[in-house]
């Protein structure tokens, strides 16, 4: 597109389906509950509140697969605070790689964790204000089709946890693009 001083953009597009209904069937649950109507960052009420079922050392987290992408350069962010757990993870599972985006949501803090593949380009959060950040992930792809996830633990350096159920994180506006 063209801007108001005649330079041409790039167009952003969000290719996640349905990237703030958690709870569409679009969306799986694995190890977690969620429920929509908690106070957002930008003041509504379209957070997520993501909880944590009875579990012992798994991922608990939302995601959609097999989304189509083109290769090249892809950024993976969702808006997160802190509940009873103060950690939010991304992940992106495509081709052989296999990465973790982590984010302590009590101070912004971020880490990665290759599960397989190639170090990603980056790893980001954003304070947004009213505890809420913003985490985002970008690395290289040479696949067609990802899958993401957006999940919580209480650690920076492991996305499995064990649980007794109820822990919880608040979640927003997932968005998966391509480019930085």
């Amino acid at each position: 597109r063209v801007d108001v001083n005649g330079l041409i953009e790039k167009g952003r597009e969000n290719v996640l389906l349905q990237s703030n209904s958690f709870t569409s069937g679009n969306w799986f649950n694995q190890n977690v509950t969620i429920a929509s109507g908690q106070a957002g960052y930008d003041g509504g009420s379209d957070a997520w509140l993501l909880s944590t079922t009875n579990v012992a050392a798994s991922e608990c987290r939302v995601r959609q697969d097999s989304m189509p992408i083109v290769t090249g350069v892809q950024s993976f962010s969702v808006y997160a605070k802190a509940g009873t757990l103060n950690v939010a993870y991304l992940q992106i599972v495509e081709g052989s790689n296999n990465l973790y985006f982590l984010i302590n949501l009590d101070n912004g803090t971020t880490n990665y964790i290759i599960g397989q593949g190639n170090a990603p380009i980056s790893v980001a959060s954003k304070d947004i204000g009213g505890g809420w950040y913003r985490l985002t992930g970008t690395w290289n792809s040479s696949s067609s089709t990802a899958s993401v996830r957006v999940g919580i633990t209480n650690s920076l350096t492991n996305p499995y946890l064990t649980s007794s159920g109820g822990e919880n994180i608040y979640i927003q506006d997932a968005q998966l693009e391509q480019g930085l």
